[in-house]
């Protein structure tokens, strides 16, 4: 079945950075947050919501996870510089810039970005990467007011009613992780195809898509 459109997840797909824990999770940790806790709040206070700045996000974490307030200011300063300096990490992975090019001014397929990001990666993305250009159109958490998850089928359904007469199977969803990427996809008809966090299944994925887009 030919694919039309190629959805293609953002973070370990197309981008990483050498260190894959963002650094600003340590400053949570010294603060006696167990690691666990803090993806889940980033995911669910911070990427679903347009915030203002790294400085309103690192007060609702303080706030969500009861830091005592006299150690706020130093903890948000913490805070905005790891993160600053994680975001300036992240790099393109070989080959994806070429990838998403070549799906935007050689094929008549549709590429689409879908990333769980927060408003300030978004456009840390933007002005160091050029990342939305890249692509047709892109799916962002802080924008859509939801996150991904492999429980929501509504998020890829948002993408499927962007594009009317595109069948199912004629959606293609390329992510890194099996549960959290391509299982709801999958579930709905869509064609998938598991990346390497490493960049290194990109040269696959080009000839896979080769075969398959219009």
């Amino acid at each position: 079945m030919a694919i039309r459109v190629v959805v293609i997840d953002v973070y370990n797909t197309l981008v990483g950075a050498p260190d894959r824990t963002p650094y600003y999770e340590q400053v949570f940790v010294d603060l006696g947050v167990p690691r666990e806790r803090i993806y889940p709040a980033v995911r669910d206070l911070i990427m679903c919501r347009q915030t203002d700045s790294l400085e309103q996000a690192g007060q609702i974490f303080l706030e969500h996870f009861s830091v005592d307030r006299a150690g706020h200011p130093q903890a948000i300063r913490k805070y905005m510089a790891e993160s600053r300096r994680w975001s300036d990490t992240v790099v393109w992975l070989p080959g994806a810039r070429e990838l998403l090019y070549w799906l935007k001014y050689h094929t008549a397929c549709w590429g689409v970005l879908m990333t769980n990001i927060s408003s300030g990666g978004l456009e840390s993305l933007n002005r160091r990467l050029n990342l939305e250009s890249t692509a047709h159109r892109c799916w962002a958490s802080c924008r859509q007011g939801r996150v991904k998850r492999p429980e929501d089928p509504e998020c890829w359904q948002e993408i499927e009613g962007w594009y009317p007469g595109v069948a199912p199977n004629e959606f293609a969803m390329i992510g890194d992780k099996a549960d959290d990427d391509l299982e709801v996809p999958k579930a709905l008809g869509w064609q998938t195809f598991l990346a390497q966090p490493d960049g290194s299944s990109i040269p696959a994925l080009r000839q896979y898509l080769a075969e398959r887009v219009r």
